[in-house]
């Protein structure tokens, strides 16, 4: 289990922010993630919550978070693993009586800068955003802190200021959630 710590921007100008992360960071790959989103059946112990199946390239990953946002910043306990099979996880999610409430589509461009993950993307309906993350293998204070200055720092120096930053989840901003 991953703990990851992420904060997410809108973008107003992608072309010129993508120049800045090719001179920041190394390029490593364009992404095209097909995400469905699961609740579990009302009779589930864990309400409120949602299982991610994702769709990306040849690849497909089912996801569960414990999230929570703290002065702006995602702070989230993550389990997620790689399927051979889409259709058969979608079947055996119906099966346990989950049922799929929403659909994002999420395309752009990966960098990395050390053990950052930066993401320029844009969300279906939502427009353009830089992700910035770190995933750190456990949710222990002192490394989470640690994380949280070094993504704030790279938002810092490729010049995006507070107030483009978004603290509500993409789920939220699509279910049209304030």
């Amino acid at each position: 289990m991953a703990f990851e710590i992420e904060m997410k921007a809108r973008v107003d100008d992608p072309e010129e922010l993508e120049g800045r992360l090719h001179e920041t960071a190394v390029y490593q790959s364009s992404f095209h993630k097909r995400d469905r989103y699961y609740r579990y059946p009302e009779c589930a112990p864990v309400q409120g919550k949602s299982i991610r199946l994702r769709k990306e390239g040849d690849i497909t990953y089912v996801t569960s978070k414990d999230k929570s946002v703290v002065d702006g910043m995602e702070e989230n306990r993550e389990i997620e693993f790689t399927v051979s099979d889409y259709d058969a996880v979608e079947i055996l999610l119906s099966r346990l009586g989950c049922s799929p409430f929403l659909e994002k589509v999420k395309k752009g461009k990966r960098f990395l800068k050390d053990d950052l993950i930066l993401e320029l993307c844009e969300v279906e309906s939502l427009g353009w955003f830089i992700e910035i993350e770190k995933i750190i293998p456990e949710n222990d204070p002192d490394q989470v802190r640690k994380a949280r200055i070094e993504v704030e720092e790279m938002f810092i120096s490729l010049g995006i200021g507070k107030e483009k930053t978004e603290s509500r989840y993409y789920t939220d901003l699509l279910m049209g959630k304030s």
